[in-house]
């Protein structure tokens, strides 16, 4: 989370990596949205590109490991998004459960998931509205609420579209 940290503070050294690409749809995040913010920032100079890993890879093998050691403790409260990406790393396509936890809903495992967006993190947290509410959170629990609270008191949310593909 974040640490109240003046942004002015930050140098050019920090970075922001996003993978699981279309995991959240689920919970209303809009791919068609963070396509059109991830082009905003791009203008900025934020945009530093974007890297896949495979299965084959090294990295993607320690993850998939790690993710099955974290499952054998977890068990009934295994993450959705990392087997989601370890689905994807497999080659699993569309409504693919690897956890019972994900049951009842429909998925779209996909092999975008495995793919890493890379920001300056300065860009990014002056394009995020609500960083005054969260800055000085310390808990999930905390930035969650913050974060509803910010969304209640919005007057009208931007209209919902779909990619155009």
């Amino acid at each position: 989370m974040f640490n109240g940290s003046s942004i002015s503070k930050w140098n050019k050294k920090k970075y922001l990596l996003s993978v699981g690409f279309g995991i959240d749809h689920f919970h209303g995040v809009s791919h068609f949205r963070f396509l059109e913010n991830v082009a905003e920032i791009a203008k900025e100079g934020g945009y530093l590109g974007m890297f896949q890993i495979t299965k084959e890879m090294v990295e993607a093998e320690k993850y998939i490991k790690a993710i099955e050691f974290v499952n054998e403790k977890m068990k009934g409260k295994e993450s959705i998004v990392s087997n989601s990406i370890v689905s994807a790393l497999e080659g699993e396509y569309g409504d693919h459960h690897k956890t019972e936890r994900t049951n009842g809903s429909e998925l779209w495992i996909n092999p975008l998931m495995t793919i890493y967006w890379c920001f300056n993190l300065r860009n990014v947290v002056r394009k995020i509205k609500y960083y005054d509410n969260i800055k000085n959170v310390n808990t999930v629990a905390e930035f969650n609420g913050q974060l509803s609270k910010y969304r209640n008191g919005l007057n009208k949310s931007r209209d919902k579209k779909r990619l155009p593909i």
